[in-house]
């Protein structure tokens, strides 16, 4: 898991040199919107965390219709359905349907799968037998409860934990959910050290504590091979695929999220090109590739590339030659790991930007 993208990958060298040569390839701006939240600035507190869900697919944004930005709104309360979902995403679980546990939780609604999927799992709990309250704002209480319960197989949270905060006694609803979730730095106090349970969550808190859950997870350390190999042939598949024009097959077997909207986005870009008569040629040279696992758990991971390269040349109908020459291969790639789909990238950068 990582912080910030630095929002340039995957060929894009080789489109701003072609940019000399056409006016007329533009941004798939439907496709790319989703990945560029508008109102965080990269000092804002979780912006890195939100950044990283975003570009998973795990959260969404708000489209502004008027203005068409994306928006987080990171202050705005979140619902208990929400982070269900929320929580469901990061897991990378796939949701079941089944029959209806909560008669509040109607099948008709777009929670439903995700709450009965938790619900099944231990992870969530109802007010009573048959009601959840999917519209009502999740507390932070209530939040600590969710997340040990849902991590308590694959985060070392201690057996047993003092009182850490003076609001939090041992008679506290999720007392014993909330020193644990502290004892790690899961969740944090204010500034006064009080936690404040039963204060309302919000949304840029609820994607940090979760980030936070997932960094604590026991790294693994039965798939590095695996997980090596995956990227190893990603990369030799998209060169290969270069020089056939398949690229957009790869990236969808391989890619998800940003990775792939950003992907998609220049392969039909270069095509464009192609359709207006420019000569595109795009190899890559993976002799001295060197990868090396630097984060790994069951469900995501970081992995480092080094000694690739890449060259682009494009000759427009004019006979204008354009050639570049670049190591954007070389880099971070993150990925994920879902039940239904397995180990996907989702994002990458540079070494030097880390």
């Amino acid at each position: 898991m990582h912080y910030i993208r630095t929002g340039l990958i995957i060929l894009l060298s080789f489109l701003l040199g072609v940019g000399a040569f056409s006016n007329n390839a533009s941004a798939n701006e439907n496709s790319l919107q989703s990945y560029y939240i508008t109102d965080m600035d990269v000092s804002d507190f979780g912006f890195g965390e939100v950044n990283d869900f975003v570009s998973a697919d795990i959260i969404d944004g708000f489209l502004d219709s008027k203005t068409g930005d994306m928006l987080f709104q990171p202050n705005k309360n979140i619902t208990r359905a929400e982070f269900t979902k929320i929580l469901i995403n990061a897991m990378g679980i796939e949701t079941n349907s089944s029959s209806q546990i909560f008669k509040d939780v109607s099948p008709n609604k777009w929670y439903f799968d995700y709450i009965n999927t938790a619900s099944s799992l231990g992870i969530v709990n109802g007010f009573s037998p048959d009601q959840f309250q999917p519209g009502s704002f999740i507390t932070r209480g209530q939040m600590a409860a969710m997340i040990v319960r849902a991590f308590e197989d694959t985060i070392p949270f201690p057996a047993s934990v003092g009182q850490i905060f003076p609001d939090v006694p041992s008679h506290t609803r999720f007392a014993d959910e909330i020193n644990k979730a502290a004892s790690l730095g899961i969740i944090q106090g204010h500034r006064d050290n009080t936690f404040k349970p039963g204060t309302l969550a919000d949304r840029v808190q609820a994607v940090v504590i979760m980030f936070r859950a997932l960094s604590n997870e026991t790294e693994s350390s039965g798939e590095e091979n695996d997980v090596a190999s995956f990227v190893q042939e990603f990369l030799t598949n998209e060169s290969e695929a270069f020089s056939k024009n398949i690229s957009i097959e790869v990236y969808n077997k391989y890619t998800t999220g940003f990775y792939n909207a950003y992907a998609t986005d220049i392969v039909r870009r270069n095509n464009e090109l192609i359709d207006q008569g420019y000569e595109v040629t795009l190899s890559s040279d993976l002799t001295n590739m060197k990868i090396s696992v630097e984060f790994l758990t069951n469900r995501f991971a970081e992995v480092k590339v080094t000694g690739t390269s890449n060259y682009g040349k494009f000759v427009s109908p004019e006979g204008k030659i354009k050639e570049i020459n670049s190591t954007m291969n070389n880099g971070y790639y993150f990925l994920k790991k879902t039940e239904k789909d397995g180990w996907k990238i989702y994002d990458q950068y540079p070494e030097e930007s880390k």
